[in-house]
Parts: structure tokens; C-alpha cells; sequence
């Protein structure tokens, strides 16, 4: 699926301002891709935007374009799926748990960062919180605390 079939369809716009470092952008255009039945994303780069599909279902949840200034690279709008039939709460996008969610895909799926910061929603107990990660980031993360908070910026 295409950006131009993502907009299409149901979504919402988030103003992300995500600048990345020209090394950060070349790991990221990458993708991320695992044969672990217990990973959860597919990301991938295609015609300047990174897609974020969930493996199972191949629902396209998120979508980001990419700019370039200088020797920086810019992800200036998240799109999010508002799809109801393919993201399970599109009625409850929180604009700023979805671009947590998106920056801890980036740096712990495509940047390989160990130790970031899963975002967790609140008044959840250690065994749900367990559960949750699981469900959401898959088994490839620790879901710990974040130990470079300054590398990625966004407003």
C-alpha cells in the first residue's frame, strides 16, 4: 500500500517535526523487517515515506514523509490509520502517545537503539503492562528506559 491509498482512507494528520541526523536517515531507509512470528511490524521506506504495517494483518497503521534540509532529514506529518475495520481504537488516536509509539518503533526497530523508552499507557499493572508491550512491539525490545533521550527531536 501506497501513501496515496493510506490518505484515501480514513486517517488522521499529526504534525510530528521529527529531524534525524543524514548516519540516522540511512539506517532508517533501511526498514525492518523479522521472520519472528512473534514480531509485530513490518516498516519499510518507499518514494520518500516510511511505512509502519502491522505483520499479521498487513494493516498500514502509520506513514511518514521525509524531508531533507541541508544534511538533515525531517519527518514533518504523521499520518495514522482511522480506519476502524483495520486500527482496533481509531476513535481514541492520542496525538501524543502515537508519536511516542512511532519514535520507539524508530529507534528501538530501525536505529536499533537498546534500551528505549516504550510508551505505555497509564494505570496499567506490571503483568498488563507485559502483555500490552507484547501485543503492541512484539518479543524484539526490552521496552526499557530510554538512555539517549536527545537524539531525536521533535516539537
Amino acid at each position: 500500500m501506497n501513501v496515496d491509498e493510506l490518505l484515501l482512507k480514513q486517517h488522521k494528520s499529526i504534525q510530528l517535526n521529527l529531524q534525524i541526523s543524514e548516519e540516522e536517515y540511512n539506517q532508517i531507509i533501511q526498514g525492518f523487517q523479522s521472520e519472528s512470528d512473534a514480531e509485530k511490524w513490518k516498516i519499510y521506506f518507499n518514494n520518500d515515506y516510511l511505512f509502519f504495517q502491522r505483520k499479521k494483518s498487513k494493516n498500514l497503521i502509520y506513514a511518514l514523509e521525509s524531508i531533507r534540509i541541508g544534511k538533515n532529514y525531517f519527518f514533518k506529518d504523521l499520518w495514522v490509520n482511522a480506519d476502524e475495520r483495520e486500527n482496533e481504537h481509531p476513535d481514541k488516536i492520542d496525538v501524543n502517545y502515537e508519536k511516542q509509539i512511532v519514535t520507539y518503533l524508530i529507534k528501538s526497530k530501525l536505529l536499533k537503539k537498546k534500551g528505549a523508552a516504550f510508551p505505555y499507557p497509564d494505570n496499567l499493572d506490571e503483568m498488563d503492562k507485559k502483555i500490552y508491550f507484547h501485543g503492541v512491539a512484539g518479543d524484539e525490545g526490552d521496552g526499557l528506559k530510554d538512555t539517549d533521550n536527545d537524539f531525536l527531536d521533535y516539537d
